[in-house]
């Protein structure tokens, strides 16, 4: 609880097992844990004039940050004030966020290594981020209106393999990329199979997984908007398993202020 300054931890029944609360947790978007102690805690710009740093860690025995990273750029802070819905990832350990060409390794207390990704000719030029934006939208804007790659988050590393998202003109793109040959492969549209309906569409945000774990991702789904979708698409039963008819059942018959369903897909080859 980011507003608060709390650590709140709950078992996988949703019971609330504890509550910590430091001030120095607040603004704190997203934060994670190797050891218990020591909490990586990433605030972005809107640490700025707080601790001048977008990543910090804290001490919980000692109460007391120990490291800063990612010096804050107070002329970006102005208009760069993401909220970001992951930044960390616990097997393998790493942090990233968006508009940071580097992925960061990470162990029980600092950052230990890092990767750059070079986008080439549709690399943002640094004159483009150091000029002057009004807010967060005027600067959306003008990268979507730019033709660059912008936007590189929701990264996820599964062995040597790295998959990605990123925006350009607009539209969502997704990347897997080899670690061990560099090599890269981009795409901006996916054959949806989920729901047994066969279908090829652009990527939209929703196609992002919440996380991979192993040989399987995890996503969210809205049921009011998958039936809305779905009134409009004709169901292959050849392709339906009995966890489809169950998905399929929940998605017809939703009810107004449901929760959002998690999908577990395994990755094939």
């Amino acid at each position: 609880d980011g507003k608060s300054g709390k650590i709140l931890s709950f078992n996988l029944n949703g019971d609330l097992l504890s509550v910590y609360q430091n001030e120095l947790l607040q603004k704190a978007q997203n934060f994670m844990s190797l050891n218990g102690d020591d909490y990586f805690l990433f605030g972005g710009n809107f640490y700025a004039g707080s601790y001048d740093h977008q990543l910090i860690v804290f001490n919980k025995n000692k109460g007391e940050i120990t490291k800063k990273f990612i010096p804050i750029d107070h002329k970006k802070a102005a208009f760069m004030n993401f909220i970001e819905a992951r930044n960390f990832n616990k097997n393998p350990a790493y942090f990233s966020h968006a508009y940071n060409p580097y992925i960061y390794k990470i162990n029980e207390s600092t950052i230990i290594d890092s990767m750059f990704f070079d986008f080439g000719s549709y690399t943002i030029p640094e004159e483009d981020l150091n000029k002057e934006y009004g807010d967060i939208r005027e600067f959306s804007m003008s990268m979507q209106k730019s033709g660059n790659v912008y936007g590189f988050s929701n990264q996820h590393l599964n062995g040597d393999i790295l998959f990605a998202s990123a925006n350009q003109s607009g539209n969502s793109l997704h990347f897997y990329v080899d670690l061990n040959s560099n090599k890269a492969m981009v795409f901006n549209r996916i054959e949806n199979d989920l729901f047994g309906v066969k279908n090829n569409e652009k990527i939209k945000y929703h196609h992002r997984p919440l996380i991979i774990d192993e040989n399987y991702a995890y996503y969210s789904i809205s049921l009011e908007m998958q039936n809305e979708i779905l009134n409009n698409d004709n169901v292959l039963i050849s392709s339906q398993s009995d966890l489809n008819n169950e998905l399929l059942d929940r998605i017809d018959n939703f009810e107004e202020g449901d929760n959002l369903a998690i999908v577990k897909l395994k990755i094939l080859n």
